[in-house]
């Protein structure tokens, strides 16, 4: 039963999107336009003839010349996108056009539209030699994979299915679930998960047992995101939080936990990447990932947070001791041991960006101290307060404020002067992206399903003049 959950078709797929969404920040304005257009269809049977005229309309750029943003990140590549969109038309269709309206009609009649694209791999030595092209090329990748995905898929699911990989959910949908055999038993199961190591063997042995035999009964197409949020989480609880002696990996359902990935990859329920779940039996080293973020996991389920000592680390590191007991009050020694450069990653690490270097986000990920970020809650730091402390320090820590020059930071103003709330209504959704990252860099955290994070959006109370002035807040600090 898990295997349309990871035919060939799934996983070329989500490699596709995994390169895709680890480099999303500078395709923000690609993907939003994507997003807000593809929203709007109600049709599987032509979803990929429509992706591919949205992705036309957005390479001709005359639907963004009125947002500020947009144009100035899109405008250095408006001649780049139509040379390499001209090539594929031209393989594809065997000849030349220019009449845009033709161009467009031609596409939502081609039945093989999926395969519009399928030529950009002749342009890769191009992409080496300049570099503009490899940002186009990576935005004709990823709607080159999405097409062809939905192409495969479009027979088994509906167009709803296919919004959830841009973040487009049924969040609201309240299903009943009265009827629902989970519902009614688990609490009595959980409890005995939540208990963990204090629990009764054999209670929970059975807990697990009955999580399992969810897994194989349970049809998630028929849940609310809410239930599949709840009942992913706890089985991945289950099933991935119980560690080797031997080994520190996985122990006792391993095929529990592989099959449950990669039903949470398929239903876009959290961003694991690919290589947390094509890891072979023997490979420890993905194993131990997936293990303490099943741990982390637990202490939020548990609703228990702690910031491990860092002080106690460090000391523990100059004494070259490699590990330590992080929840000693909750289980004496039986409590989990986790490497002590795991923990240090709560405080600021990673190497600077340096001059030459391609910006990554990932390293100002790398820069967030958790334990700031854990005294501005315990204080209530009202959020306006809090963000502009965070990202003076990342962007500090990280050596991005010294890479900004005279010309970019001229740029950078004009840009905050004349930037609108419009600019800024889709900051919400980019978290879904820059949160499932931080889950995979910081320690402490675990696993954020996609409901739990619009959850954080909607109970921020962020509305697009606050995303607004966040915004301008964190450009002015490289300014």
């Amino acid at each position: 039963m898990f295997e349309k959950f990871k035919d060939a078709s799934c996983l070329a797929f989500y490699s596709s999107y995994d390169r895709f969404m680890k480099n999303y920040l500078p395709h923000s304005v690609f993907f939003d336009f994507i997003r807000e257009r593809f929203s709007r269809i109600s049709n599987v049977d032509d979803a990929c003839e429509q992706l591919n005229c949205i992705f036309y309309n957005y390479i001709l750029g005359s639907e963004i010349k009125d947002n500020y943003r947009a144009f100035t990140i899109q405008k250095d590549f408006f001649n780049i996108n139509k040379e390499i969109f001209d090539y594929c038309y031209e393989k594809h269709f065997g000849e030349k056009d220019s009449d845009k309206e033709k161009i467009r009609e031609r596409i939502l009649s081609d039945k093989n539209s999926f395969k519009l694209f399928n030529r950009i791999k002749d342009l890769q030595l191009k992409c080496k030699r300049e570099k503009k092209y490899v940002h186009a090329l990576e935005e004709f990748q990823f709607i080159n994979a999405f097409s062809k995905f939905i192409h495969e898929k479009g027979n088994a699911e509906n167009i709803d299915y296919f919004k959830r990989f841009l973040f487009i959910y049924p969040f609201e949908d309240k299903r009943s679930i009265a009827k629902k055999e989970w519902t009614n038993e688990r609490q009595k199961f959980f409890d005995a998960i939540k208990k963990d190591k204090n629990a009764d063997k054999n209670e929970l042995k059975e807990a697990r047992d009955w999580y399992k035999k969810q897994l194989e009964t349970t049809d998630f197409k028929t849940l609310s995101e809410e239930e599949k949020s709840t009942l992913f989480k706890e089985m991945f609880v289950a099933f991935a939080n119980i560690s080797s002696e031997k080994t520190g990996g996985l122990k006792g359902y391993i095929i529990q936990v592989r099959n449950l990935l990669y039903l949470g990859r398929y239903y876009n329920i959290h961003h694991l990447p690919l290589s947390y779940i094509k890891w072979k039996n023997g490979d420890i080293h993905f194993q131990k990932k997936i293990s303490r973020l099943a741990y982390y996991t637990w202490l939020n389920l548990c609703q228990i947070h702690p910031i491990f000592d860092l002080d106690k680390a460090r000391k523990k590191k100059r004494e070259l001791i490699p590990n330590m007991v992080i929840d000693f009050p909750i289980f004496g020694k039986k409590g989990k041991h986790l490497e002590i450069d795991e923990i240090l990653k709560q405080d600021s690490y990673g190497e600077q960006i340096k001059e030459g270097d391609s910006f990554d986000f990932n390293n100002l990920i790398t820069q967030l101290s958790l334990t700031k970020v854990e005294g501005f809650i315990k204080e209530k730091t009202p959020m306006e307060t809090a963000l502009p402390v965070i990202f003076e320090d990342m962007f500090q820590k990280s050596g991005l404020k010294e890479l900004i020059d005279d010309k970019t930071r001229r740029e950078l103003n004009d840009y905050v002067e004349k930037m609108e709330i419009k600019d800024c209504s889709e900051c919400s959704f980019s978290n879904f992206a820059v949160l499932n990252e931080f889950i995979l860099k910081k320690p402490g955290v675990g696993l954020l399903t996609h409901f739990d994070i619009n959850s954080m959006n909607v109970e921020s109370g962020l509305n697009t003049r606050k995303n607004q002035e966040l915004l301008k807040n964190a450009l002015k600090f490289l300014l």
